[in-house]
């Protein structure tokens, strides 16, 4: 009896755990995607921002990779795209409307940032930006 009872707590804390792993954000693999309107580039070397709507995944968790799709009428001279994640972590992504990166490790909320220099000419309208978050 004294063994029944020591397996049958062995095994309710075993069964808990694996419960409570499997139940996590980080256990569960997946995706989410978000869209925004991109903006109307009316002045030259000016950054807008256009933040994309909330994603429903905890600040500081881990994602696998992000995919991104943004658009803009024609291909203007000029234009640089950054997806960026706060101030200081943007990449590139000026060349590739469509594209996939691993560089992003946490979530954070993204935003896409598009800036026209010269000889570039405004307006440029701001068409979607699309981003897949993977986890």
């Amino acid at each position: 009896m004294k063994n029944y009872k020591k397996l049958n707590g062995a095994l309710t804390a075993a069964v808990l755990a694996s419960v409570v792993y499997l139940a996590s954000p980080q256990a569960v693999a997946g995706s989410v995607s978000s869209v925004v309107n991109l903006p109307t580039i009316h002045s030259k070397n000016y950054a807008y921002k256009a933040h994309l709507p909330a994603m429903g995944l905890r600040s500081g968790q881990g994602i696998n990779s992000v995919t991104w799709n943004w658009t803009v009428h024609g291909w203007p001279q000029g234009l640089e795209v950054h997806l960026c994640q706060g101030p200081t972590r943007c990449i590139d992504v000026s060349r590739q409307r469509t594209g996939s990166t691993s560089k992003f490790k946490n979530f954070q909320p993204f935003y896409y940032e598009l800036k026209l220099s010269s000889p570039g000419n405004v307006p440029v309208a701001g068409l979607l930006g699309k981003l897949t978050v993977d986890w």
